[in-house]
């Protein structure tokens, strides 16, 4: 690839000492670094022949990753890649793995790098080259120095990577420069170094600016101003504001004032208090009590509005008390603005700018042109905002300046001081870069890494803090006529402390340039210095099992993430969640009381260390280290496992691989029973081994004749009884007789089953048996040769309803006799109402217009007949299913007239044709329990019940009058339960936030799936469709392997999932938890073994219950043995104490409470579809009906133990309130209202202490939750209408529609741009908004649901769907098999379609795709007259 850039000398110096030695290249802004960089990078990638080693580019900021990857990908051919935390998942060790694989330069975020190596993802010795961008960052504990300091010095010497630093200021401190160069070289392991050859060509595209000294006089006199705002306010009491928040907002008041004047500081002042006063009237439920203050919403920028954490959740005072003081501060910035305007248009007169402000215009306006570019650096954030805000507004500026403020990246939801999102601040460097934007005003921020053009005037607006400030803000200016101004107050020290950093910079340059002269090219060993005590005292725990390493360094950041995976409510503060330090020099770390650790293990002492922040890093340490030996952290020394990528575990530690390569559709091979005749040698052999089936009733001279040993057959349930089978018998047949008996069955089949040709050889026979049991031979040989009689005279009135016939005038089909009319003949006069006067008129007219071949007499009796209906469906009735009629009795056909002379009659008797019609369900059946026999003994299932395990192998698109959905709905309660109490008990210290995504991994669609083809499920599985018009079992269908006879079949691979949970399902009601426990086991699930949960976990230690809890024990009908339990399940995560909180136990009782609730409206309602039981349990176990069930059965509310007042006044709220509500209306109505979660979690957590308490007694916790939840079981019923979202996502889902989401927006009053209002959007076009609602935005979604579906209904509307929505024709009803629906998000297009798609299938009662296709659909084709020959004769 050509170089785009050219090396100059000076650079080319550099890179020659780097290539010698670690280096720290300290060059002016500007000069090239980078491309040194680059440099360097090719000449090692060139000359390394060894294992493979990548490239590490390291910055100190987000933007800066991107910026630097784009200028190495346009100079290098190697393959450069960024990363930073919102794109990396340190979950993923295999994918990071992957990456280092692929990737030659990797451009990553200090952190970044830090983490992947913390947690072992890659090593250093598999660096060649460490750059760090802004090298002088390499101090204390930033990550730049705990890379080095953890990772790099602890590496083998030998192996270690080139180091290479750059900078504009190795210095941070101007009075003792020679240690901040010895501390930063000593840090890096690398020498310091300038150019000191080629400073004239440095200097030449490097160039110094202009230096100037701007004094201005300091005056707080603003006589001419009107009475300010915060005046106003004087004597006004922030009830209810935090203190910290008033005092921080005084003191940026103050200094705005002092810098920018009394108008700029008002401005500031009146954004922030419009935006507390809104939140307090929102949170207070008042609306917007503001009134219109004349600033626009477009000009107040972020960082001047007021955080959340400012206003106050739970006001002390009365409602009335809040409204008064609401209207109060409304009043006073109305008559503020009576007299100051912040309208753009309104003058702004000088005599309210501060004299500092005022000569910053006055240098503006000298440097004006239309090619101007500049930057401001300030201090503080606000001051920033609030100068780019006043200065396009100030008259003289007006039209010219174009001004935006660049202060950070924020870390809350609202800015407040913290600085912008991260998308506005690209929109501003976009601007400034496009010159749209003329003049930055910025904070320390844009000093350092963002690459802007050369700047015609930089302006330090406040006082130098440090020497690299000095420098980096400086090196902006870097045309040959740029002037770099710092303003200073007159008679004040700052222009001292500016000329003596501006006098000290060469000879801090010449130190650094000259004092490794003499060394050039040494060892970087030789002049190593020792390290403090501190550094040689850190400690290192290494996990020898992954590699993965625990420093001082990285053990903070360790305990703050795990914490922050506790759940929280809004009732309980971060803080409350957080470890908290205490000590200076010898600190201790206490964890959150939620941990679910023992209590005395909560708290970590750290030895004596000489910094404060080495020493919270020592307890940290400790903390962490004895975390991962409880089993809180895993081997990789992180607190969750991932639950999605290419590596997943289970809650064993078992790989869950990735199933993208099973495609959706499956060919798979099934066992089938019925093979051919000797392993396929039928074709060669003189005789046939054949095992014969005689039916013992009620069909007791006919038998089948199979291939294969069946051993004992099962009942086959029909809709006109039950057929039996005797013992089979073993016969040798000859080859003839086998031919024979292929040609009886073909003959029945066509006049008694289908008329479809049978393309291969049948392989289940029917026969006719003589009384001994032997095959009669002769009869099917008689019924073969001589297949009709000819003669209608033989017919009598005994046959009538009896005999079937077959006419020439419809040749193929069967006809009924229905009577013998001898009295009528072809002449005859059709019945009334008849057109024609002859049968043969009418005959002709019929069967001329069906192009039938037409001879009819003229003479004879006739026949009345009616279609006699072949049985071609296989449906029978499961025993263990209730099932509507299925008789084969022959439905009512309309009678006709055929001449006598034209009938064949059939010589099969009526018994042999009750047999072939009975012959699909024989063959179905056989088949079912066969692949049930089959998925038992191969799998090692327990003794299930026959019939179930039968209905949960059959899957929806067989259409046999059952399948496994309703099982696998029951099953997937089942499963869940299982997994929790494993997870629960294997990880007794790890909180609910880690267990839930253990169980997510172990409970996934992908997890079954893979579970699934490990033990080769699919063999078993019954997806052929009922109909058999196109004749099964035949010898084509199927191959033996390995001696077992295998037929080829295709299914959707999602059936998979849904047959081990409908195992699970089975099991459960077979034999309880103890028969699920064993099957899911045998089926390689998370459950923890086959023994039962009561023998296998050690019960907990007695203890004595207060009587406190004994009337809720009374209302329970429960006596707790252990008092700890008790006490757990009603501890709230606000509350400490010496028990953890109830969130592990409210966990395992959410599991316990949905298999309970599952059970009953399974059993009650038998013939509820998988969608109806699905929807009614969700009514019965979500928050609402499970808070009335804990307030008005048990008063569990008054037990809870929490120490927040705001949730003790919301569940009083709740408690008086739902008193007077009736179940049936919480089932039905219950999304309408905001309810406390802790009560529903406490009813879950309660459930869950009785189940460990009483020795997982399941049988017995079932009874007592059944008991309490009657009220709301007896309400619910299979077709409860849905709330209104669900309708609304159904809605859409039918018709098709795939462009529809929620939308979160900010109204006009949110100042502080907090999404505070929804909407819904369909095709870009919003149908309906909700503003400020009373409730959350979760709650409101149902109330604009209604509105937008009657909308959207209305054919009369102009939001009618109809008129908005055009993809109906491609709508895809597609559900990908890892959808975890928890994971899915209304407000994204995509996400709402595939909601409203799994609606839909709930409602279906099943997928939504049949999954059969290919072979399976040719099974369902249209009956065709014809013969029913087999067109196998070249066999034999």
């Amino acid at each position: 690839m050509p170089d785009k850039l050219i090396p100059r000398a000076y650079q080319e110096e550099i890179f020659n000492r780097a290539k010698e030695q670690n280096i720290i290249a300290a060059l002016e802004t500007g000069s090239g670094k980078t491309f040194i960089a680059v440099l360097l990078i090719r000449w090692l990638a060139s000359r390394h022949t060894g294992d493979r080693k990548i490239f590490v580019f390291i910055v100190p900021r987000v933007p800066l990753v991107v910026q630097q990857q784009d200028f190495l990908r346009e100079h290098l051919p190697l393959t450069v890649r960024g990363y930073y935390g919102a794109v990396v998942d340190l979950h993923d060790p295999v994918r990071w793995s992957k990456e280092f694989k692929e990737c030659d330069v990797m451009v990553m975020t200090a952190q970044v790098f830090l983490d992947a190596m913390s947690h072992a993802h890659w090593s250093m010795s598999q660096v060649a080259l460490l750059v760090f961008d802004e090298a002088h960052h390499a101090q204390k504990n930033n990550p730049y120095n705990q890379i080095l300091q953890d990772f790099y010095l602890t590496c083998d010497p030998r192996l270690r990577p080139k180091v290479f630093g750059m900078t504009a200021s190795p210095v941070w401190n101007h009075k003792n420069p020679y240690e901040s160069l010895r501390v930063l070289e000593r840090n890096m392991q690398a020498k310091i170094i300038g150019v000191q050859v080629n400073n004239e060509e440095l200097a030449e595209h490097s160039p110094r600016p202009t230096e100037i000294v701007l004094e201005y006089p300091i005056s707080d006199v603003y006589s001419h101003y009107p009475r300010s705002l915060w005046d106003r306010f004087e004597g006004f009491k922030f009830q209810g504001y935090q203190a910290s928040a008033h005092e921080n907002m005084a003191l940026r008041y103050q200094v705005t004032r002092q810098e920018l004047g009394p108008y700029s500081a008002d401005f500031y002042l009146c954004s922030y208090v419009k935006t507390l006063v809104s939140d307090q009237a929102r949170k207070a439920h008042y609306g917007s009590l503001m009134a219109q203050t004349n600033v626009e919403e477009d000009s107040m920028p972020d960082i001047l509005t007021a955080s959340e954490a400012d206003v106050p959740s739970s006001p002390d005072s009365s409602s009335a008390d809040i409204q008064t003081r609401l209207s109060q501060m409304e009043w006073i910035l109305r008559e503020f603005h009576d007299e100051v305007s912040f309208d753009h248009t309104a003058p702004i007169p000088n005599e309210w700018l501060s004299p500092k402000l005022r000569i910053l215009v006055s240098t503006l306006l000298e440097r004006r042109s239309s090619s101007f570019q500049g930057i401001i650096f300030v201090e503080q954030r606000q001051v920033a905002a609030t100068l780019a805000w006043i200065l396009p507004r100030i008259p003289e500026l007006k039209g010219w300046i174009t001004s935006g403020a660049l202060v950070g990246h924020g870390t809350g939801r609202h800015l407040n001081a913290q600085g912008l999102a991260e998308k506005k601040q690209k929109e501003i460097l976009k601007s400034f870069r496009s010159r749209a934007c003329n003049l930055l005003v910025s904070t320390s921020v844009g000093e350092e890494g963002f690459d802007f053009q050369a700047c015609d005037l930089i302006i330090r607006f406040n006082q130098l803090q440090n020497m690299v400030g000095y420098l980096q803000s400086r090196g902006r200016a870097r045309r040959f006529d740029s002037t770099y101004i710092v303003m200073v107050a007159e008679g004040s020290s700052e222009g001292q402390r500016y000329e003596r950093m501006r006098l000290d910079e060469p000879l801090i340059k010449q130190l650094y340039q000259q004092r490794h002269l003499c060394h050039a090219g040494a060892a970087d060993d030789q002049n190593e210095i020792e390290d403090p005590r501190d550094i040689a005292a850190r400690l290192r725990y290494a996990i020898h099992s992954t590699g993965a390493v625990l420093t001082f360094g990285s053990a903070i950041s360790l305990l703050n993430n795990l914490c922050a995976l506790i759940p929280r409510d809004k009732y309980t503060k971060v803080s409350a969640l957080q470890p908290v330090y205490s000590g200076d020099f010898q600190s201790t770390v206490k964890l959150p009381s939620a941990l679910p650790i023992p209590r005395d293990m909560l708290t970590y002492s750290g030895a004596y260390r000489s910094t404060k922040r080495e020493a919270k890093a020592a307890a940290a340490f400790i903390a962490c280290k004895s975390l991962h030996e409880l089993g809180v952290f895993d081997d990789y020394l992180l607190p969750a496992r991932k639950t999605s990528g290419d590596i997943v575990e289970d809650a064993d530690g078992r790989l869950i691989p990735e199933v993208n390569s099973v495609p959706s559709m499956m060919d798979v091979l099934v066992h089938d029973p019925w093979s051919v005749w000797d392993d396929g040698r039928a074709v060669i052999s003189e005789a046939i081994s054949v095992f014969v089936y005689p039916m013992s009733f009620p069909f007791s001279t006919f038998a089948i004749v199979v291939g294969t040993f069946l051993g004992t057959l099962p009942l086959v349930p029909t809709g006109n009884g039950n057929i039996l089978f005797a013992a089979p018998r073993a016969v040798s047949l000859p080859k003839a007789n086998l031919r024979l008996l292929i040609e009886y069955t073909a003959f029945g089949i066509r006049w008694c089953n289908t008329s479809k040709t049978i393309k291969s050889l049948p392989t289940c026979l029917m026969a006719i048996i003589d009384s001994t049991g032997q095959l009669d031979i002769e009869s099917m040989r008689s019924i073969v040769e001589n297949p009709s009689s000819l003669d209608p005279a033989n017919i009598t009135q005994e046959d009538e309803g009896q005999l079937l016939l077959q006419s020439t005038l419809e040749p193929g089909r069967p006809l009924l006799l229905r009577c013998l009319r001898n009295d009528l003949n072809p002449l005859s006069r059709p019945p009334i109402g008849e057109q024609f006067d002859t049968f043969i008129q009418h005959w002709e007219h019929v069967y001329k217009r069906r192009n039938y071949p037409v001879h009819i007499p003229t003479e004879g009796a006739l026949v009345m007949v009616e279609t006699f209906a072949r049985n071609f469906s296989s449906v029978y009735p499961l025993p263990s299913r209730p099932q509507a009629d299925i008789s084969m009795e022959n439905p009512h056909r309309k009678s006709r007239f055929v001449p006598a002379g034209t009938c064949e009659i059939c010589v099969l008797s009526q018994d042999t044709i009750q047999s072939f019609r009975t012959l699909p369900q024989v063959i179905r059946r056989i088949t079912d329990v066969y692949r049930a026999r089959k998925i038992i003994e191969e799998l090692g299932l327990p003794a299930l019940q026959e019939d179930l395990v039968v209905e949960a192998l059959t899957l929806p698109c067989a259409t046999a009058g059952f399948s496994n959905q309703r099982l696998e709905t029951l099953g997937d309660s089942v499963l869940k339960l299982c997994v929790v109490v494993h997870l629960f008990n294997k990880y007794p210290f790890r909180h609910e936030g880690q267990l839930d995504g253990m169980r997510r991994n172990s409970v996934s669609n992908r997890g079954l799936l893979a579970r699934a083809k490990d033990i080769g499920l699919e063999r078993f599985l019954t997806s052929e469709p009922s109909s058999t018009r196109a004749w099964r079992p035949t010898a084509a269908e199927g191959k033996f392997v390995d001696g077992v006879w295998f037929v080829q079949r295709k299914f959707a691979r999602r059936s998979l999932q849904d047959c081990m949970e409908a195992l699970l399902g089975v099991s459960f009601l077979t034999g309880r938890i103890e028969m699920a426990l064993q099957t899911g086991t045998a089926l390689k699930l998370c459950f923890g073994g086959p023994e039962h949960w009561s023998t296998r976990y050690i019960p907990r230690d007695p203890s004595n219950v207060p009587s406190f809890f004994s009337p809720l024990e009374n209302k329970l009908g429960y006596r707790f043995k252990t008092c700890t339990l008790l006490m757990e399940a009603f501890t709230h995560p606000s509350f400490t104490s010496d028990n953890a909180c109830y969130q592990r136990l409210e966990f395992l009782g959410d599991a316990l409470i949905d298999l309970v609730v599952l059970e009953y409206l399974y059993k009650k309602f038998p013939h509820a579809t998988s969608g109806q039981l699905t929807w009614a349990k969700s009514r019965a176990v979500w928050a609402p009906a499970l808070t009335i069930i804990a307030i008005k059965q048990l008063e569990l509310h008054k037990y809870l133990l929490s120490s927040n007042v705001e949730l003790e006044m919301a569940i009083k709220k709740t408690a008086l309130q739902h008193i007077g509500f009736g179940y049936e209306h919480i089932v039905l109505e219950g999304w309408r209202y905001e309810l406390p979660k802790a009560i529903s979690d406490i009813m879950e957590s309660l459930c869950g202490a009785m189940l460990i308490d009483s020795g997982y007694d399941y049988e017995g916790v079932r009874a007592i939750i059944e008991r309490l939840m009657m009220p709301i079981l007896e309400v619910l019923r299979p077709n409860l209408p849905r709330d209104p979202t669900s309708e609304l996502l159904l809605a859409l889902a039918q018709q098709g529609c795939q462009r529809a989401k929620f939308q979160r927006f900010a109204s006009e009053d949110a100042k502080n741009n907090a999404n505070d209002s929804i909407r819904f959007i369909i095709h870009d076009v919003e149908i309906g908004a909700i503003c400020r609602p009373s409730v959350s935005l979760s709650r409101a979604k149902p109330l604009l649901a209604v509105q937008v579906k009657r909308e959207l209904e209305d054919v009369n509307s102009k939001y009618c769907l109809r008129e908005l929505c055009d993809c109906r024709e491609t709508v895809s009803k597609d559900i990908p098999d890892e959808i975890a629906p928890e994971t899915l998000d209304d407000e994204k297009e995509e996400d709402f379609a595939v909601l409203g798609l799994l609606e839909l299938r709930e409602v279906e009662g099943g997928p939504l795709k049949n999954a059969d296709s290919g072979e399976n659909k040719d099974w369902m084709g249209d009956e065709e007259e014809g013969d029913c020959g087999f067109e196998s004769d070249s066999m034999y």
